[in-house]
């Protein structure tokens, strides 16, 4: 299985403000490292399949999880040079 280069990580101030505690700290952490897995988590099975061809060619991968039933996201963009933390509110 691939796996994704997430270059600089950054975090939206509401998904800070949404995971402030440490363990949901380290929630979103394991979820960083799920997307740098490609364990895509709840993301859709097209947006899945999207993800696998957009590794090849460095194009935006996007990744779906829950924390504390809050929904968060995980955007590589491309070229991969960084990758950002939001809630869907956020994009």
């Amino acid at each position: 299985m691939p796996s994704i280069t997430l270059g600089s990580v950054y975090c939206t101030k509401a998904a800070s403000q949404a995971f402030s505690s440490h363990a949901a700290l380290d929630e979103v952490r394991a979820c960083l490292k799920r997307h740098a897995a490609c364990d895509f988590g709840i993301a859709s099975e097209d947006s899945k399949a999207a993800n696998l061809e957009a590794i090849e060619t460095k194009e935006r991968v996007f990744s779906a999880y829950k924390i504390n039933n809050i929904d968060i996201w995980v955007i590589t963009d491309a070229g991969h040079d960084v990758t950002t933390v939001l809630l869907p509110s956020d994009y």
